[in-house]
């Protein structure tokens, strides 16, 4: 109904949530995944569209031929909706937008084991080596390194007491403003007691991002029944 009212709107994001059980497994999943649904929302507020849900997703019919749809990805097993995205921002930056309403949320289930999980993780960073854009590019290398210094200070502080000063303030630069980021994207889900699970999800999600930003890049997962390279 917006597009069709809104002649000049090409693409329009919407929000997609977890449902989840009562495990700490499934809660945090839902929380990380609320976490990028927020930033993919920012992104595009910001007009610089990084990441979407095919979900809930769409699009003009004119727009998507123009670019030559999911032309070029064919042989990716990751990120078709993500990379037609960035085609049409790159034609039509204002046009692309983020629908924030909580009539428009569409629900998904979160994974069941932990094996699951690592795979899925593992397809979606292999996309990153494929994006074209060079702020995109910089801005996942950026996030990755600050993940990867903040590990690194954790071990180092096992032999120098002042590398714990480092990852203390690492984790206060990222804790305190994701912290009133997540808040805020949980009451618009109505899930703010995923909140409670908050600071042991940043811990193991610092140690499985910097893994899995090499393995999947450079290693094997499996993606529908079959192993990708």
């Amino acid at each position: 109904e917006y597009i069709s009212g809104n002649p000049n709107v090409k693409l329009i994001s919407a929000p997609v949530c977890l449902t989840y059980s009562h495990t700490f497994f499934q809660k945090a999943q839902a929380l990380e995944f609320s976490g990028l649904i927020g930033i993919g929302a920012a992104c595009i507020a910001q007009k610089m569209p990084t990441m979407c849900n095919g979900a809930n997703l769409i699009y003009q019919k004119s727009a998507y031929k123009n670019v030559n749809g999911f032309a070029g990805n064919e042989t990716l097993a990751s990120g078709d909706d993500e990379f037609m995205m960035h085609k049409i921002a790159a034609e039509w930056q204002d046009d692309v937008h983020f629908l924030k309403s909580q009539e428009s949320i569409v629900y998904t289930s979160a994974l069941l084991g932990i094996k699951a999980f690592l795979q899925q993780r593992k397809r979606w960073a292999s996309k990153g080596k494929h994006y074209k854009s060079t702020k995109l590019t910089l801005l996942l290398a950026s996030v990755y390194i600050f993940y990867a210094l903040t590990l690194a200070s954790l071990f180092l502080g096992f032999f120098h007491w002042k590398y714990f000063i480092v990852l203390i303030f690492a984790l206060l630069l990222k804790c305190l403003p994701e912290w009133i980021f997540l808040r805020r994207i949980s009451v618009f889900f109505n899930r703010k007691e995923l909140m409670n699970c908050y600071f042991v999800t940043v811990l193991l999600q610092i140690v499985y991002v910097v893994i899995i930003g090499i393995y999947g890049n450079f290693g094997k997962y499996n993606w529908k029944g079959r192993e990708v390279k």
